[in-house]
């Protein structure tokens, strides 16, 4: 029995072996695939840092192609030369981004000299609010301060009000300043000279954004001629076979982003067009302004909305020196954003293209750490993008799941 017994244990003995040996190599497997994950993603973050000057204008011409696409096919449909709807499409852009550029200059050239006086405006209204608020404050310490004492000591209070402590509890209550006082320069908002460098500065900003724009156009034109001839390229390198299968895919995801540029665009426009019509009736300066800027900020998530209504509304109070027209400005424009932000985009694009909250955050958080304002705006084309490819794959597919809204 011995005999026949040694064999038996040594069999269980070498399985056992075998199974730790097994969970050692996934476990190892394991580090070695999250070590490489790292570094891989490490290398990515360095790559995206380092030639920003050049992916972001790549990326963004990546996206006006998508938008364009339609048009070049649609120009190529009615007998239009493809090369010819290339320029067309090119002098297009061109256009448009000089007069955007253009009107945003001049709006910003002509805000920056008006600053100090919109600084001197706000200034006062801070001022004039924090004096009502000393009086009403020295009002009511008066009244407890008399119900405390009572008629009986009226007399002793009044005897009182001509001493040098009175006086001075006379001067804090009242709005005029004393012979005393401290320069108040130096607790307001903004100088001068900080308001004008912050006009110059943005004068500087908007003529490098749109002076960028050339760049995006001469990648998106080469991007428009890569594509003509893609296909063939893709079956001569794949095989007919499995070339079909990549295109299939690559065409459901063309189909899903463009889609969605095409949907955002139009959405924004509307937005921008509606802001700067009522802005216009109410009567606000620079509403033109602030509708490209609403048409920009529509791109970013959350944050891009409470700016393009906030500085309109900051404006309007300046303006008119009356909280009453920026109080139904911002009811107005909350209702344009949340109508068309909840209502009309969600129709247009539909449920299928969702992206949880969380991972637009995420998005946002981390293009504008990395690439700005540039990159707070290709923050959601860029995860809404990665979500599509990620659902037309099936391998993928669960990652996508996870990615969405519900």
């Amino acid at each position: 029995m011995a005999d026949h017994d040694h064999p038996n244990e040594r069999s269980g003995e070498q399985v056992r072996g075998d199974e730790r040996l097994a969970l050692q190599t996934r476990l190892r497997h394991g580090l070695e695939a999250v070590a490489l994950s790292l570094l891989i993603l490490m290398l990515m973050y360095v790559i995206l840092r380092e030639l920003a000057g050049i992916l972001r204008p790549l990326l963004i011409a990546g996206f006006l192609c998508y938008l364009f696409v339609p048009a070049h096919r649609w120009l190529v449909r009615h007998k239009v030369p493809s090369i010819l709807a290339y320029l067309l499409i090119a002098g297009m852009v061109l256009g448009t981004s000089y007069g955007v550029a253009t009107m945003t200059y001049r709006s910003i050239e002509r805000m920056s000299k008006d600053l100090p006086t919109y600084a001197g405006k706000l200034q006062t209204a801070r001022e004039e609010a924090v004096a009502a608020l000393k009086q009403k404050f020295s009002r009511l310490v008066h009244e407890v301060h008399r119900t405390d004492t009572g008629p009986a000591s009226l007399s002793a209070t009044d005897a009182a009000s001509s001493g040098p402590a009175s006086a001075d509890w006379n001067r804090a209550g009242s709005s005029e300043p004393s012979a005393a006082a401290p320069d108040e320069s130096q607790y307001r908002l903004f100088s001068i000279d900080q308001l004008t460098a912050l006009g110059r500065s943005g004068v500087e900003t908007f003529v490098g954004l749109f002076t960028s724009m050339f760049v995006v156009v001469v990648f998106m034109v080469f991007l428009l001629a890569e594509m003509a001839g893609m296909e063939k390229r893709v079956a001569s390198a794949f095989g007919t076979d499995k070339a079909g299968q990549i295109l299939e895919v690559t065409r459901k995801i063309n189909a899903a982003v463009t889609q969605y540029i095409a949907v955002k665009t139009f959405t924004s426009l509307l937005l921008a067009a509606a802001t700067t019509v009522i802005l216009a009736l109410f009567g606000v300066q620079y509403a033109v302004l602030w509708g490209i800027l609403t048409f920009f900020a529509n791109f970013v998530p959350y944050i891009g909305s409470m700016i393009a209504v906030a500085l309109p509304i900051l404006m309007a109070y300046v303006q008119f020196a009356a909280l009453l027209p920026a109080v139904e400005l911002l009811a107005i424009l909350t209702v344009c954003q949340l109508a068309i932000g909840y209502a009309v985009e969600p129709r247009m694009i539909g449920r299928k293209l969702g992206v949880s909250p969380l991972m637009i955050l995420l998005s946002l958080a981390f293009w504008g750490f990395l690439w700005g304002v540039p990159g707070m705006i290709l923050s959601a084309p860029l995860i809404v993008t990665v979500k599509i490819i990620l659902e037309n794959i099936e391998p993928t597919r669960p990652l996508a799941k996870l990615m969405s809204s519900g």
